[in-house]
């Protein structure tokens, strides 16, 4: 834990809502002081959470602002392709 971890029940279940409305997650200095990171969903073709992808950064060489419009970007288009992947493996076990 950290000064900055969500420790309030009410802020943390807010925060989770966030989460799941934007698709993905950050992480600023609440597990460790000195790292940032963000995350995002691998998805099966029925919804389902099946993974997660995650990126961590060094607080001292990344700022929050950086994260979510330079690499969130990226993160995103990584956890679709592998969400896509994962359908087409699906679907192909169907027909084999």
């Amino acid at each position: 834990m950290t000064p900055f971890t969500v420790t309030d029940e009410a802020k943390l279940r807010a925060l989770i809502d966030e989460v799941r409305e934007q698709g993905w997650a950050l992480n600023d200095r609440e597990l460790d002081p000195g790292t940032r990171s963000i995350a995002a969903p691998v998805v099966s073709p029925s919804g389902r959470q099946l993974n997660a992808v995650n990126v961590s950064v060094p607080t001292s060489r990344v700022l929050v602002v950086q994260l979510i419009h330079k690499i969130l970007p990226e993160l995103l288009k990584t956890t679709a392709k592998i969400s896509s992947d994962f359908a087409l493996i699906s679907n192909r076990s169907r027909f084999e």
